[in-house]
C-alpha cells in the first residue's frame, strides 16, 4: 500500500512542476496575431516593434520577467528604436539567458549582425538587440550582466 502512496506523490510532483512552470514559450504570426493573443497586452512584445514583424518566437519567465524574441522583418528594414538605445560592440553583450533551437547563440550572432542596447526594458539591464538587415531577422533579449 505504502508504494501506492509514494507513486501518487510522485506523481503529483511531476504534474505540478509541469504545470505550475515559471518559463513559457509563445509564437505569433505577426504583429497582429501577437494583439490578438496578448502577448503585447501581456508585455512580452513590445509595441515598439515595425508593423511588419513577423514570424515572432519568444520565451520569458515570469519570475525575473527575463525573455528571449527572434523575428522577421522586411529585408533592408529599419525601424526607429526607442530613446536611449545605442550601437554598442560585440564584447558589451550580456549572455542569453535561454537557449532556444530557434535562436542563434551569441557567437552565431557575432558573425553577421549589428548590435544595440535599449536600457528602457522590464527587467534586467535592458534590451541587447542583434539585426541581421540582410537576412532580415532580429534576436532580442533581456539579461542581468554578471
Amino acid at each position: 500500500m505504502w508504494w501506492r502512496w509514494i507513486a501518487g506523490m510522485l506523481l503529483v510532483t511531476g504534474l505540478g512542476g509541469c504545470l505550475l512552470s515559471e518559463t513559457l514559450d509563445s509564437s505569433y504570426d505577426d504583429m497582429a496575431d501577437a494583439r490578438k493573443k496578448g502577448g503585447i497586452g501581456n508585455g512580452w512584445i513590445p509595441e515598439w516593434l515595425p508593423a511588419s514583424t513577423r514570424a515572432i518566437r519568444e520565451v520569458h519567465n515570469v519570475d525575473n520577467n527575463l525573455q528571449l524574441i527572434a523575428f522577421k522583418i522586411e529585408p533592408g528594414q529599419s525601424w526607429p528604436l526607442p530613446d536611449g538605445c545605442r550601437s554598442i560592440a560585440p564584447e558589451s553583450l550580456a549572455p542569453m539567458r535561454f537557449s532556444r533551437s530557434w535562436a542563434p547563440s551569441i557567437d552565431e550572432l557575432r558573425r553577421a549582425h549589428v548590435f544595440y542596447h535599449c536600457p528602457s526594458a522590464p527587467a534586467g539591464d535592458g534590451w541587447f538587440i542583434a539585426i541581421d538587415a540582410k537576412q532580415a531577422s532580429v534576436v532580442m533579449w533581456t539579461a542581468w550582466y554578471e
